[in-house]
């Protein structure tokens, strides 16, 4: 007991000194989204932190869930926690909007599935798993998103979220369903602590990671007060020990991984690319996105610029049809602070709205073609969109964003206003 109340101490001073750069002034936000709802899950079992997701084509997307906030911040044993898996949405095109959890063909039933960040490349998925003993470690799984036809009519129309008033559509003839392929294995010193990643060439991959040390491969409950003490202790003097990491595929074995000397932060999170050279970078504590070039001389990255965003960036993500980045994160560490007594409300909450307020923010990155530099405006900002705000997605038509969360049951879907 007294060592849970000293890293609450801990935490709480943390946060105190985390949070004075929100002390400064912010420019005034006009809020380009509204009418933020959860989606509904079909044949949802337990969906909990839906935390990062990606586009499959303007009419899919697909998102992570991977019970986080119970793993990670509860330290529950994680032989007592529901696991993860993924939930795809379509209809986007049209407003008709449908979400349903995916079915997962020949994936090893014993291993765990604890999915984080996540990056679609052509007709894969890849995800980055922390599967600790089960799997001997964080693990980078692949998938094949395949489409099957629809024929057991297992997502009823009438479970449909209609977001404008088209009318005449039909239910969908067919959905998609993944296929595991392989898996590379990250080495030990990732485990528990893997982010994000790009998959750069079919044999090469980047990713983040965000402690200054490994966690146990038996579970975050495991860990030692001395290793807490020490995070804290990281996070408080802001002293930068993670990296951005470039990795190559090793089917079935395990990855050889080097740290990019000038990524080091303290807390990497979220990274994403353009496809043409460009790489963001998100820090948690530092509150920025850093942007990086990649050289194309010596396969190093080179830093190009770093934006303040004032807010907790968890991911970032390129939005092809605008040529854009939308970064998200919370706004408030109280909200997180005080999270561990409303959870169980947010996980029975049965409303479409949350119950709880949460401040969640949302910045887009555009290039200033005359400077030759990114500018961020803030396109989202309210305490009602979603609980632990962790990262967004655009539609290519701009009608929507969709949130992702690292607590909530759900995503949210936003309209624009």
């Amino acid at each position: 007991m007294i060592k849970k109340i000293i890293a609450i101490c801990l935490l709480v001073t943390a946060l105190i000194l985390f949070n004075q750069s929100q002390l400064q002034n912010v420019a005034k936000v006009h809020n380009q989204y509204n009418d933020c709802k959860y989606i509904n899950i079909t044949n949802q079992e337990k969906v909990l932190g839906p935390e990062d997701s990606a586009f499959y084509d303007e009419d899919t997307l697909i998102s992570s869930y991977g019970n986080i906030y119970e793993i990670f911040f509860e330290k529950k044993d994680l032989k007592t926690v529901s696991k993860g898996g993924f939930i795809l949405i379509q209809g986007i095109r049209t407003g008709n909007v449908m979400a349903y959890t995916m079915e997962i063909r020949n994936y090893p039933q014993n291993i765990f599935l604890i999915p984080l960040g996540i990056y679609i490349r052509d007709d894969l998925l890849y995800a980055i798993n922390h599967s600790f003993y089960s799997g001997g470690g964080d693990r980078v799984e692949v998938f094949k998103i395949v489409k099957v036809l629809n024929s057991k009519h297992n997502i009823e129309n009438n479970q449909h979220e209609r977001l404008n008033n088209d009318e005449g559509e039909s239910e969908q003839e067919y959905m998609f369903i993944l296929q595991f392929i392989s898996y590379t294995l990250l080495p030990k010193r990732f485990n528990g602590i893997t982010n994000n990643l790009v998959v750069v060439e079919n044999t090469r991959f980047f990713i983040t990671d965000s402690f200054p040390y490994s966690l146990p491969m038996k579970g975050v409950n495991i860990e030692s007060f001395i290793q807490t003490t020490i995070t804290y202790f990281y996070y408080i003097f802001q002293i930068k020990s993670n990296h951005v990491w470039d990795c190559q595929i090793i089917q079935e074995g395990e990855a050889k991984c080097l740290p990019f000397e000038n990524s080091k932060s303290v807390l990497n999170n979220g990274i994403t690319t353009d496809n043409n050279g460009i790489f963001m970078v998100a820090d948690t504590m530092l509150k920025t996105v850093r942007v990086y070039k990649l050289n194309e001389s010596d396969q190093t990255l080179d830093l190009k610029q770093t934006i303040h965003l004032g807010i907790s960036v968890d991911n970032v993500n390129y939005i092809q049809s605008s040529n854009s980045f939308l970064a998200t994160g919370t706004t408030k560490m109280l909200d997180t602070l005080l999270l561990p007594f409303n959870i169980k409300k947010v996980e029975n909450n049965k409303n479409s709205t949350p119950d709880i307020k949460f401040g969640s923010e949302i910045f887009e990155i555009i290039l200033n073609s005359l400077t030759d530099q990114y500018e961020a405006k803030s396109i989202l900002k309210s305490d009602e969109v979603i609980v632990g705000a962790s990262g967004a997605q655009m539609s290519s038509n701009r009608e929507f964003l969709f949130v992702n969360s690292f607590a909530d049951k759900s995503l949210s879907i936003c309209k624009k206003v």
